[in-house]
C-alpha cells in the first residue's frame, strides 16, 4: 500500500483527524473498557495514576497542567474526560469533587474539606443511624464456647491451620474454661442434679494438628509456649468440673497433651495419634511425658516419641480412651457428662488426689485426712445422703 502511494506521487501518511479529541490514558478506549470499572472504584485514590508518556499531546498537556505529577494523568481527571468523550460534557457527581483547580491553597483545603463531609454524610448517614462497630482484634476468636445443659463445650476453631495451637489460643481456651467453672457455680444455671461439665473439641473433622510451628522459633524462647500448654493442662486436670475430650481425626504433639489431660477421653475408630517430638529434634516437656507415661503406658508412648509412630484409635491400648466410631465423640462425650452428678468440691479433691499419683508425687495418706474429713461434715454430703436415702426407699417399695 505503501509502495502504491509513492508511486501515485501522494503523501504516505496518516489521516489526520479534524479534531483530537479527549485526552486519555494510553490503553483507555473510548468506551471506557474493562478499566471503567476500577477507575471507578478508585477514582478518590490519589496514587492511582497512568503514566502517558513524554512527546505525545496528552503527556504534554498533563506536564503542564499537573507539573509535580510527572507527566500522570490522575484517575479522576481521566474520568470526566472519559465522561466527555462517551456524548456530553464532563457531569459533576454529587458527592463527587468536581475537577475544578481551586484559586489558592486555603479554598482548596476547604473545597477538601467539604467533600469530606458530604462524603461521610452520604456513607453513614445521621450519627443516630449509624452502627457501631467493635474493633477487629474482638472479633477474631480460635475458640468458640457454647453452653448446653450446663456443658460447656469449648471447641478450637482454627480450620485454615488444623487446629493448630498458638499461644492466643491457649490463653483464650483457658479464659474458656474459667467461664465454665463460673457458670458452675452460679445455682441458676444448674438444671436438677445434673452437674456442669466441660467439653473440648476440635469438631468434627480434626482435634489439632499440635503447635503452630510458625510461632516458634528454634530457641530457649520456645520454652514460653511449653509453660503456657503446661499452665492450661494443669487447669484442666485440676478443674472442679469433668472434662471430657472429644478426638477425631488428627491430633499431634501438643494436642496429645490436652487431650489426656482430661478425665477421660472420647477417640474415634479413625483418629490419628502422634509424638513427633524427636523428629523436630527437641526432648519433649519432662512433666508432660510423665503424664502421658502415666495414662497412655510405657509401651504406647516409646511407639509414639522414640519409634515416631502414628496411631489409630483402634490401636490404642484398653483402658486409656474410650474408642467409638467416627463422627460419634461429641454425642458420645456429651453422654458422659450428662450422667455425671458430682459435687465440684469432692471433684476437685478427687481429682487433685489422682494427679499427685499420675505425676509419681510421694503419698501420703495423712495429708490428705483434713480434707476428706471436711468433706464428710459438709453440708452438701448431707443433703446428698437424704436424696440418696429417698431414692433408695421409693425403688426398695417398687421391687416389693
Amino acid at each position: 500500500m505503501v509502495s502504491q502511494a509513492v508511486s501515485d506521487g501522494r503523501r504516505a501518511t496518516r489521516p489526520r483527524r479534524s479534531h483530537p479529541g479527549p485526552l486519555r490514558p494510553r490503553g483507555l478506549p473510548e468506551t471506557g473498557g474493562p478499566l471503567l470499572p476500577r477507575l471507578r472504584r478508585d477514582r478518590h485514590s490519589r496514587h492511582s495514576h497512568h503514566r502517558l508518556p513524554a512527546g505525545t499531546p496528552a503527556g504534554d498537556h498533563c506536564r503542564r497542567a499537573s507539573g509535580p505529577t510527572l507527566g500522570r494523568l490522575p484517575v479522576r481527571g481521566a474520568l470526566q474526560r472519559l465522561r466527555t468523550s462517551r456524548g456530553g460534557a464532563a457531569r459533576r457527581v454529587r458527592g463527587r469533587p468536581s475537577g475544578r483547580v481551586a484559586a489558592s491553597g486555603t479554598v482548596r483545603e476547604r473545597q477538601r474539606t467539604a467533600f469530606a463531609r458530604r462524603t461521610a454524610r452520604d456513607r453513614t448517614g445521621p450519627a443516630s443511624l449509624r452502627p457501631s462497630v467493635a474493633p477487629l482484634g474482638n472479633l477474631v476468636s480460635d475458640i468458640i464456647r457454647s453452653v448446653d445443659a450446663s456443658i460447656t463445650q469449648i471447641e478450637i476453631n482454627r480450620p485454615e491451620r488444623a487446629n493448630a495451637l498458638k499461644r492466643r489460643t491457649i490463653r483464650q481456651a483457658e479464659a474458656a474454661l474459667d467461664a465454665a467453672e463460673a457458670l458452675e457455680s452460679d445455682p441458676t444455671h444448674r438444671t436438677g442434679t445434673s452437674a456442669a461439665g466441660v467439653l473440648l473439641t476440635g469438631g468434627i473433622e480434626r482435634f489439632s494438628a499440635g503447635a503452630d510451628l510458625s510461632e516458634l522459633n528454634g530457641t530457649v524462647d520456645d520454652l514460653g509456649f511449653d509453660d503456657e500448654l503446661e499452665r492450661l493442662c494443669r487447669r484442666l486436670t485440676l478443674s472442679p468440673l469433668p472434662v471430657v475430650a472429644a478426638v477425631e481425626g488428627a491430633c499431634y504433639g501438643a494436642a496429645v497433651d490436652l487431650a489426656w489431660a482430661c478425665d477421660a477421653v472420647v477417640v474415634s475408630t479413625e483418629a490419628r495419634i502422634g509424638l513427633p517430638s524427636t523428629s523436630l529434634g527437641i526432648l519433649y516437656n519432662p512433666t508432660s511425658v510423665a503424664r502421658l507415661h502415666a495414662r497412655l503406658g510405657s509401651p504406647t508412648v516409646r511407639r509414639l516419641m522414640v519409634l515416631q509412630q502414628e496411631l489409630s484409635g483402634r490401636e490404642l491400648p484398653p483402658g486409656t480412651a474410650m474408642v467409638v466410631p467416627a463422627g460419634t465423640t461429641i454425642e458420645t462425650a456429651r453422654s458422659l457428662l450428662r450422667a455425671c452428678s458430682v459435687d465440684s468440691g469432692a471433684t476437685a479433691a478427687t481429682k487433685a488426689l489422682l494427679a499427685s499419683l499420675d505425676l509419681g508425687e510421694e503419698f501420703d495418706p495423712v495429708a490428705w485426712q483434713p480434707e476428706r474429713e471436711a468433706r464428710l461434715a459438709s453440708p452438701t454430703r448431707r443433703a446428698a445422703l437424704e436424696a440418696r436415702r429417698a431414692t433408695f426407699s421409693r425403688d426398695q417399695s417398687e421391687w416389693n
